[in-house]
């Protein structure tokens, strides 16, 4: 695998000292040996905190690499019950006041205190701290691991907390390049940075998705960070500012839309959350982190899927801060949401009845992706050494711009699904999800394991094959759907630009496209897709 990045190390700017807080569940060992690794000569990173979710027999191996990469002045607490089981006692128990939350947040960082008194821990001697706790979700680990940085930030004197996942290796001045971009500013309450893909030499598709990193995501964000309403602070490569984040921690975990509790909008809520205060959140186009893309088009149709979800529930779930922050981010808004509902159904309508409301010309399209490649050229500030990496860029953009259509309109019709889709990255989750079972979406502790002895795993062939069905039908039928429909939109110009048919004749053209498109595609979903 590619892991190695792009900057030497700048010299340290003063004022902007942080601490990191990496957060992991069953990742892939390599992975995270080198994500680890990479925080060893992080410029300006005063601290490194690392949160596991999860204390099985299963999860040992990630204690095991801890220890391996910080073998002196670090340390390992475990947590019987989650932070945020107290916080939610706490919150249900005492009565409504102006610093409820306030005073929630200070007894959970006593408690996290306590924690260290009880395993025999100084802060003040370890620079390397593994916090672990029963399997819970992303959402839950990251509050624990919160709570800890935000003691570790005041013992310290820090203002900054860095937050990454497992997979994500950073550059040696990764860390020091954001925070100076935010330290002279108090109205800044965060950033993210720009990622890359570190695994895009994997295989065609991790080629295709780095690609689209390189044009989709610097173009997103650069726009409204100029304004500073950057909407989303990425979780692999977020900066906060502590004393910004404290006050909002608790309705960040117990956000609810219509009555259900969100847990895939994490990092665009707490961003959301931080927009509504009146902070500028920016985007750090300089400082560079590296991620890992979904090695399989299954995968990487669940992530994209997930993302869209939780654009969506922030898109409606604050309209108030439309007025607090800059008219762009109003704006990008309401294309995105217009786009994602007439774009599919334009496409749709076109494939099944020819009935259009106008032509795309195809110059129009190859005019945007030479602005797109020259825009890139010159100011984005990862630019690939080998030309053959710019070569991937318009097969890139046609995967990422035709699936995306499909993907917005089905997380909108399903915005309120709570379900990760991906599984972790480690050996053993990814055997299971194969197998169509995976702890992947377990709200307690449970062990991988269990599942296996209990013959979940060993089940008769049917009634595998048909729960195998279901689950596939359910995570990625949208997608065989919508391929069809677009393979039947472009059979049906075909046929009326090259052959003059029209009407029934091309209608039965588009269909001939059609049906295929979708036998084949529902095959590939049942018994190829991982």
């Amino acid at each position: 695998m590619e892991k190695g990045l792009f900057h030497a190390p700048e010299k340290e700017i003063p004022g902007s000292d942080c601490m990191a807080a990496i957060i992991g569940y069953r990742e892939d060992e390599e992975t995270f040996n080198q994500a680890l690794k990479s925080y060893l000569q992080a410029a300006n990173c005063r601290f490194v905190l690392v949160g596991i979710d999860g204390d099985d027999n299963e999860d040992q191996y990630m204690f095991e690499i801890f220890q391996k990469v910080f073998p002196e002045r670090s340390a390992m607490v475990h947590m019987d019950t989650p932070l945020v089981d107290l916080a939610l006692e706490l919150s249900a128990s005492l009565p409504e006041s102006q610093n409820k939350e306030d005073h929630i947040i200070s007894l959970c960082v006593r408690e996290a205190r306590q924690h260290l008194e009880r395993s025999k821990v100084s802060l003040h001697d370890v620079r390397y701290l593994c916090i672990s706790q029963p399997h819970m979700h992303k959402k839950g680990i990251m509050f624990s691991s919160f709570i800890f940085s935000l003691l570790i930030t005041e013992i310290y004197g820090l203002e900054w907390i860095w937050s990454s996942d497992s997979d994500t290796i950073v550059d040696p001045d990764t860390l020091s390049s954001t925070t100076s971009v935010c330290a002279s500013d108090n109205a800044v309450g965060g950033a993210c940075t720009t990622l890359v893909i570190h695994n895009r030499s994997d295989n065609l598709l991790t080629r295709l998705s780095a690609a689209v990193y390189l044009s989709d995501y610097y173009l997103a964000r650069s726009s409204p960070s100029s304004f500073g309403a950057n909407e989303c602070q990425s979780g692999p490569c977020a900066l906060f500012r502590a004393s910004a984040i404290a006050p909002i921690l608790l309705r960040w975990y117990t956000q609810t839309v219509w009555g259900k509790w969100m847990r895939v909008n994490e990092d665009r809520h707490l961003t959301t959350l931080l927009l509504r205060q009146g902070y500028n959140v920016l985007y750090a186009a300089d400082s560079i982190a590296a991620t890992e893309s979904p090695p399989t088009l299954r995968r990487w149709l669940l992530q994209q899927v997930r993302w869209a979800r939780a654009v969506h529930v922030e898109s409606f779930y604050a309209p108030g801060i439309y007025v607090l922050q800059h008219p762009v981010l109003f704006f990008n808004t309401v294309r995105r949401e217009i786009g994602g509902i007439l774009i599919p159904l334009t496409i749709a309508i076109y494939a099944l009845t020819g009935r259009t409301a106008r032509p795309v010309p195809g110059q129009d399209l190859v005019q945007r992706l030479l602005i797109t490649c020259g825009y890139l050229a010159l100011r984005n500030p990862y630019r690939p050494s080998r030309w053959a990496e710019w070569l991937w860029l318009l097969p890139g953009q046609v995967l990422y711009n035709i699936s995306i259509q499909g993907i917005q309109f089905w997380a909108l019709m399903t915005m309120l699904d709570g379900s990760w889709g991906t599984c972790m990255r480690g050996s053993a989750e990814v055997q299971a999800d194969a197998t169509g079972v995976s702890s992947v979406d377990s709200a307690g502790s449970g062990s991988l394991q269990s599942s296996l002895e209990s013959g979940l795993l060993t089940q008769p062939v049917s009634e595998e094959k048909r729960s195998r069905v279901k689950l596939r039908a359910q995570e990625i039928g949208f997608f065989v759907l919508w391929i069809g429909l677009v393979i039947g939109a472009i059979g049906r110009v075909w046929a009326t630009t090259w052959y003059g048919f029209g009407g029934s004749m091309a209608t039965l053209v588009a269909f001939a496209c059609m049906v295929p498109t979708w036998m084949g595609m529902s095959w590939w979903m049942v018994a190829v897709a991982n």
